[in-house]
């Protein structure tokens, strides 16, 4: 978690809207952290490690969603306004995620084929909505994309 927080940390300072890209990334965590509760909830999934709290998300996954969440404007910026291929990307890289997180023992898959489609459904809404989410953000009068493009044309 202090990596993940450090690497969110660096991520912000770099950042020309401080404000809005911390919303965007509390918001995809957010989303994110409820699509786990909801599937462990249902039984599918169990994450390894503390067994008192065997009912919630582990405080970990909040690091890897709020990492996750800074590739929006980033490594992931270039599927915006790209939906169609953004769904099927995340349809499908969601659930590889979580099946290798199980590989590596970070959780166990009760049932795979309910899991995998919890979570290709998940990342398949979610991933879209927080990239129109980041182009969003990118356009709104005097962020630093908007105003270049402003002047550009």
């Amino acid at each position: 978690m202090p990596i993940a927080l450090a690497q969110v940390g660096w991520h912000l300072a770099r950042s020309e809207q401080v404000r809005s890209e911390t919303g965007l990334l509390l918001c995809i965590s957010g989303a994110g952290l409820m699509l786990d509760q909801m599937v462990l909830g249902t039984g599918w999934i169990q994450f390894t490690g503390d067994a008192n709290a065997s009912d919630r998300v582990p405080l970990w996954m909040a690091g890897i969603w709020l990492s996750f969440a800074t590739t929006f404007n980033g490594a992931l910026a270039w599927l915006q306004r790209r939906y169609w291929l953004a769904i099927g990307l995340a349809g499908l890289g969601g659930p590889l995620a979580y099946w290798a997180a199980a590989r590596m023992g970070a959780l166990v898959i009760v049932d795979l084929q309910a899991t995998c489609l919890a979570y290709g459904m998940g990342f398949a809404l979610l991933v879209p909505a927080g990239l129109a989410g980041a182009s969003f953000l990118q356009q709104r009068p005097g962020h630093a994309s908007a105003s270049h493009a402003e002047h550009t044309q």
